[in-house]
């Protein structure tokens, strides 16, 4: 496995943000309580418009997710089957009650992942 690099800093566009994707993840499903991605997404949107930052689209979120939750940060809390819509589930996750919250996976999911 591959040495994680402490020197790495994520960019964006070649700009450093003050929040990465992985942190707003954490603080949000911390103050907010457990939540299905669609609804994280539209609030990360709404904080990114809020601070003059481009989003990103909902497929690259859900990746996100994704990510951490095979890193072991994030877990699925419960299901909801969604009416009117066939064989559709809304999953939603929770921070681990285990989970490091300085973990670098939440600002580099990719270097934890598969080394940087």
């Amino acid at each position: 496995m591959a040495e994680y690099n402490d020197d790495y800093v994520p960019s964006f566009g070649g700009r450093t943000r003050e929040v990465t994707t992985g942190e707003f993840i954490r603080d949000y499903l911390i103050e907010q309580g457990p939540d299905y991605v669609r609804s994280i997404h539209k609030s990360y949107q709404s904080f990114c418009h809020d601070n003059g930052e481009q989003g990103c689209t909902y497929s690259t979120f859900r990746n996100h997710m994704w990510k951490l939750k095979k890193i072991g940060l994030v877990h699925v809390v419960r299901e909801e089957d969604m009416p009117g819509a066939m064989n559709m589930t809304k999953r939603f996750y929770d921070v681990r009650p285990e989970a490091d919250l300085d973990h670098d996976g939440w600002t580099d999911a990719i270097g934890v992942l598969y080394g940087r």
